[in-house]
């Protein structure tokens, strides 16, 4: 009997479908990765899982992403701005984006969460974008790329572009229509527990790092 999650019209990358506030809500439910919050994203066609107590709007999260071919599974973390009259755009310096870079380019066991990661799900990718308000278009797939080739990329990522890195894996359209209940949610909560380490490593590191240590 197939779900009651998804339709064949759910699968594309359309904000105007319905799957995300029925599956939120299972998620929020059941809570198949910890005690973490997930709500379904107003304009974009994503749920976001995050610990709600100490919740970030720019920060690091679990994210499903839908596709055109199915469900994106994994991490999500943004580089974006603030406006501020006296400074133009500016990165704020209490955002999850520095506690990942910073751990991504130096800490080795940071490092070896996402090579875990792939050897758990062989689909585990980077996919890394300017953002939808960018007038520029920049995206890069990596799959294989090595930590320190995708960290040098990051790190010089055009300044005036919004960055956002998902590293996730697809669950197949096949799955999403075809399962059931608990087979779609095994499906998601399987990559979503494989990058959770990643992270809690982020939010551990936000707890413990003051803002003035990236100068605010």
């Amino acid at each position: 009997m197939p779900n009651r999650f998804f339709t064949e019209s759910d699968i594309r990358t359309s904000a105007e479908t319905a799957w995300r506030s029925t599956l939120a809500e299972e998620l929020r439910f059941r809570k198949p990765v910890g005690d973490l919050h997930a709500a379904a994203v107003y304009s974009t066609p994503e749920i976001y899982l995050y610990e709600e107590a100490s919740f970030k709007p720019y920060g690091a999260k679990l994210v499903l992403h839908m596709q055109d071919d199915g469900l994106g599974a994994g991490l999500y973390v943004e580089r974006g701005y603030l406006w501020a009259a006296e400074s133009g755009w500016t990165l704020q310096p209490h955002w999850d984006w520095h506690h990942f870079l910073h751990l991504f380019g130096n800490d080795p066991g940071f490092q070896a969460l996402f090579h875990d990661a792939r050897a758990s799900h062989e689909g585990f990718a980077f996919w890394i974008q300017s953002g939808e308000a960018d007038d520029e278009e920049l995206s890069v797939y990596a799959s294989k790329a090595p930590i320190a080739t995708l960290h040098a990329l990051l790190a010089t990522w055009p300044g005036h572009l919004w960055c956002d890195v998902y590293f996730s894996t697809l669950i197949p359209k096949d799955i999403l229509l075809q399962a059931d209940d608990e087979e779609v949610l095994k499906a998601i909560a399987a990559p979503l527990t494989a990058v959770a380490p990643i992270y809690w490593a982020i939010v551990n590191r936000r707890r413990s790092v003051k803002p003035s240590a990236f100068g605010g």
